[in-house]
């Protein structure tokens, strides 16, 4: 028999501790929204006025950032939490997505652990410090502000503090 199947037998050693652990796991996508909705509320607070936070990825795995100004659909940053990512994002039905990205090299200078995505996603950094899916990385910065902290710091912060007037004049410019 199989290790780790031995071991969750033994945990789950009686039909109470075997219910309680299948009562988990059908909600855990509702443990995953309040994760979410926390870190949501943690990033807002650190954040000024001009700047929205929210969770709406089709499969409510990403945290999305942007200037309230020009909308949810305009110039935004994305925090995946599967395959953990920042990724700077535009919706190119609405948005010249060649024009922003010309932009966001000329006036933001990423370095080149930044690469170049798709049309939706126009650049990306990997964020190393982060493993896993969604659940035990939701569960860490849920749980571990210090871990958030260095997170946000380290991906978010520089863009949403001393790049927005950059974020502003992109968003002024693309519009279709």
């Amino acid at each position: 028999m199989n290790e780790n199947l031995t071991k969750a037998m033994a945990l789950f050693d009686t039909p109470e501790k075997w219910a309680a652990f299948c009562t988990l796991c059908d909600n855990r996508d509702e443990m995953l929204k309040v994760w979410l909705s926390e870190l949501t509320d943690k990033v807002q607070k650190e954040l000024d006025s001009k700047w929205m936070v929210t969770f709406e990825h089709p499969s409510n795995t990403a945290v999305k950032i942007y200037l309230k100004e020009y909308g949810d659909r305009a110039l935004s940053i994305v925090w995946y939490m599967d395959n953990p990512r920042v990724a700077l994002w535009i919706d190119p039905t609405k948005h010249n997505a060649d024009i922003a990205k010309s932009l966001l090299k000329d006036k933001l200078y990423l370095d080149d652990s930044y690469y170049k995505s798709n049309d939706w996603d126009l650049y990306s950094i990997e964020i190393k410090e982060l493993q896993g899916d969604r659940y035990p990385v939701l569960y860490t910065l849920s749980h571990d502000s210090e871990k958030l902290q260095y997170i946000f710091e380290t991906y978010i912060h520089k863009f949403v503090t001393k790049q927005t007037s950059v974020f502003e004049d992109i968003c002024k410019s693309v519009k279709k």
